[in-house]
């Protein structure tokens, strides 16, 4: 489930990405939608609930995954790019790797301290990880609230909806071809 998620967060954001404007909302939402399914998916209380909530999660981990490599080409310089990436991807490694360390002892931790679902040290530690991932998501959109704002028209994408408009129209046995 979470891999077909990403793989359909990531091939949508590909399909549409000359409509995207502002990847930085994308981005933020993409967490914070992936952040909140985790959490669903660490309350969930069957087998099938936890796949539709961890496809969701794969979802918004896809969008994030893509907007967010997206904004990091097109704002950073070609002569710190390479250093850059494998900064991103050195530091991701670790806090995995330290993830992994810490989320057994924090489920053992939590294990029986709360009674309910909660009661699981796992599901526990799940619901901790989901709420910081969305809080990362929500500071993301407050940081780039500006952007929220009406902004000028792209015109290179409106003319993409009006040739897909007039292709749609074509098909459909209209008189006029696309040019």
């Amino acid at each position: 489930a979470l891999g077909v998620g990403v793989g359909v967060g990531m091939g949508t954001v590909t399909l549409f990405g000359r409509f995207i404007s502002r990847r930085e909302i994308w981005f933020g939402a993409g967490l914070s939608v992936t952040g909140a399914a985790i959490v669903a998916t660490a309350l969930a209380g069957s087998l099938i609930g936890a796949a539709a909530w961890t496809f969701l999660a794969g979802l918004g981990t896809g969008v994030a995954y893509v907007t967010g490599f997206t904004h990091l080409h097109s704002v950073v310089t070609d002569e710190i790019r390479g250093r850059t990436f494998a900064a991103l991807f050195a530091s991701a490694r670790a806090a995995l790797l330290v993830s992994f360390g810490l989320a057994g002892i924090g489920a053992a931790a939590l294990d029986g301290l709360v009674s309910g679902r909660l009661g699981s040290g796992i599901r526990a530690v799940m619901t901790v990880g989901g709420a910081v991932i969305v809080s990362s998501g929500l500071a993301t959109l407050w940081a780039v609230r500006a952007q929220f704002r009406p902004g000028p028209i792209d015109e290179a994408a409106l003319e993409s909806l009006r040739d897909a408009s007039d292709a749609i129209t074509w098909i459909r046995g209209a008189r006029r071809p696309p040019e």
